[in-house]
């Protein structure tokens, strides 16, 4: 005796069990109703003891429902060569199948693409970071903005940053009260003796590099910067 046929003994005896408990119903797919009592089930029949008599069906003849119901093993049997016979039916109009859905291979391609980051630019797949970076490189370029360490700038606000770069932080226009946020209070403060007033030199001492950063300043701003300048007696 094969699985399936063992499989079958089991099933029967499950039902004849339940039979045994109450009436039963099957359903044919011409949509006849039979009430009554199941017996005789074999492989490719079903009776069932009614009222009116004993009618035999065939289990193709019978709906999903009570197969399902009665003959499970068969119903899974129909369930595989129904989607066999639904994916060559697909297959034959075309299609393929990715991620459960069927559908032209150009469309699989497309989602591919994009699953794996990619998207179509210019007539060719490229990550899609890449192709923002593209665009972002284009607009900034056509803005007349510069690239420096990965932001841009215009000329002027490239100019600014370069020159706080080169001044640790410092610029030219800068308040008092934001070179003291920037470096601290100075280690002395020399004030202009010639006839210009408001010209001061604040001094930036290093003893351990022997040099000295000196920012002059004019009015209460920044007016020039110079990094580790030689220390000096003045």
């Amino acid at each position: 005796m094969n699985a399936s046929k063992i499989m079958f003994a089991v099933v029967t005896l499950t039902v004849s069990l339940a039979v045994a408990a109450g009436s039963d119903t099957i359903t044919t797919k011409a949509k006849s109703t039979f009430v009554g009592t199941l017996t005789n089930l074999t492989e490719k029949t079903v009776s069932i003891i009614t009222k009116k008599g004993t009618v035999t069906y065939p289990w193709a003849a019978l709906s999903d429902a009570t197969i399902k119901r009665y003959n499970p093993v068969l119903y899974d049997e129909l369930l595989v060569q129904k989607r066999l016979a639904f994916e060559e039916v697909k297959r034959k109009q075309g299609l393929v199948q990715y991620k459960n859905k069927w559908m032209k291979p150009k469309d699989k391609e497309i989602f591919e693409k994009k699953d794996q980051g990619l998207d179509l630019f210019e007539g060719k797949w490229q990550p899609t970071n890449e192709i923002a970076a593209i665009k972002l490189r284009r607009e900034m370029e056509a803005a007349g903005k510069k690239e420096y360490k990965g932001n841009w700038y215009s000329d002027k606000e490239l100019e600014d940053v370069k020159e706080t770069e080169t001044n640790k932080g410092l610029k030219s226009g800068m308040t008092e009260k934001e070179v003291v946020a920037k470096w601290g209070p100075p280690t002395k403060k020399n004030e202009s003796t010639s006839h210009l007033a408001g010209w001061e030199m604040w001094i930036y001492e290093h003893e351990n590099s022997g040099t000295q950063d000196q920012i002059t300043m004019h009015n209460g701003f920044v007016d020039k910067v110079q990094i580790d300048q030689p220390l000096s007696d003045f």
